[in-house]
């Protein structure tokens, strides 16, 4: 049924734009269970997704509350930060802290989402 003339003003959208955040979501999932055993380098691929998810909730607020529970993201914040301390100090010293700021405010700006 379509509600409007906007991109996701429709149910067909609407439903496809939940398909993508869910798709995001699970492989956040994967990478934060890993997130311990990986090398270094794949520190900033949650990071990374985290943005993504922050960046579809901009266009469509309520695509993203339908499609994601603010819990979910706050045990990601939760897994990346307690990874963080067990490896900071193996982390770049002149990016070290800055690695943990960005996290932080991606994070917290995802969770203002909702």
């Amino acid at each position: 049924m379509i509600h409007g003339p906007g991109p996701f003003e429709n149910d067909w959208a609407f439903t496809e734009f939940g398909v993508v955040v869910l798709t995001i979501a699970d492989r956040i999932d994967a990478e934060v269970s890993e997130l311990r055993s990986k090398p270094l380098q794949a520190d900033q691929a949650v990071v990374a997704m985290v943005c993504c998810l922050r960046a579809l909730a901009k266009v469509c607020p309520q695509g993203m509350s339908a499609s994601l529970e603010p819990d979910r993201v706050s045990g990601w914040r939760d897994e990346f930060l307690a990874w963080y301390e067990e490896v900071k100090r193996k982390l770049p010293a002149k990016h070290r802290d800055e690695i943990k700021a960005v996290a932080e405010k991606e994070f917290a700006q995802l969770l203002k989402s909702w």
